[in-house]
């Protein structure tokens, strides 16, 4: 709110917000293809997670902002979908969720890689998405991109990898690169999810170093803070219902 403030305050400026590809990825989104057009006003389209419908909430908001009737602000909407690695250094923050898996996974206490048969990866490296943000919010001409959705001054853009592949080819690639044969051992064992989470709950219950293992350090800390919810709801006093008079 204050940065829509801010931008109707004096000379209109324009706003640029990354939103998330997951206010598109609920229950409620019936189309398998997403358009690059304003997002409905059912919530359920938006995944449950605080993150997306966080999201969701502001681009619902921003759609407000932006009629001339209101603020007049034109807004453009970054729909980003999971970024991975730079396609120059490899390089990705490694305590994100999947650098942490495949780090634990080529643990030698571990040695297992979960397997999700329904999964495609659709990432995009994270210099490929600040490119595509470039373009859009720096274009070399003033003719108008092709393929956005506009009412008023309001804009989406979906920027996620057009060409997806399977889990299984990810899980090949991830076999046959050092990670792994570095290990000098043979490949790693393709489990269940539940497999895999079990054995992180049998490592975290040795006498492992929680600093060793990047998976093994999350998942204590998420028991920890588990424990604490449990705890603290304990202490919490209950109100008795009110008995009915017979």
């Amino acid at each position: 709110m204050s940065l829509l403030r801010f931008c109707y305050s004096g000379r209109t400026k324009s706003l640029a917000f990354t939103s998330s590809i997951s206010t598109c990825m609920g229950t409620g989104q019936i189309s398998k293809d997403i358009p690059e057009s304003p997002i409905g006003s059912d919530p359920s389209v938006a995944l449950s997670t605080g993150y997306a419908q966080s999201k969701y909430i502001i681009e619902r908001i921003s759609q407000t902002a932006c009629l001339p009737e209101v603020l007049n602000i034109p807004i453009q909407m970054l729909r980003v979908g999971q970024m991975c690695g730079s396609t120059k250094t490899g390089h990705w923050n490694t305590n994100e969720m999947f650098p942490i898996m495949f780090a634990t996974s080529a643990h030698p206490q571990m040695r297992a890689v979960p397997v999700f048969s329904k999964k495609a990866i659709d990432w995009i490296p994270v210099d490929v998405a600040a490119e595509t943000i470039t373009q859009i919010l720096l274009p070399e001409s003033t003719s108008k991109p092709i393929g956005l959705s506009k009412i008023g001054g309001y804009e989406v853009h979906n920027i996620v990898n057009p060409y997806p592949i399977a889990w299984s080819n990810l899980v090949d690639m991830l076999q046959n690169s050092s990670l792994v044969s570095k290990l000098g051992r043979d490949r790693l064992e393709e489990v269940s999810m539940a497999e895999w989470v079990r054995r992180l709950n049998v490592i975290a219950d040795s006498d492992a170093d929680t600093n060793d293992i990047c998976g093994l350090r999350c998942w204590v800390s998420l028991k920890i803070w588990l424990v604490t919810i449990v705890r603290v709801r304990s202490l919490i006093p209950r109100k008795e219902g009110r008995r009915a008079n017979v």
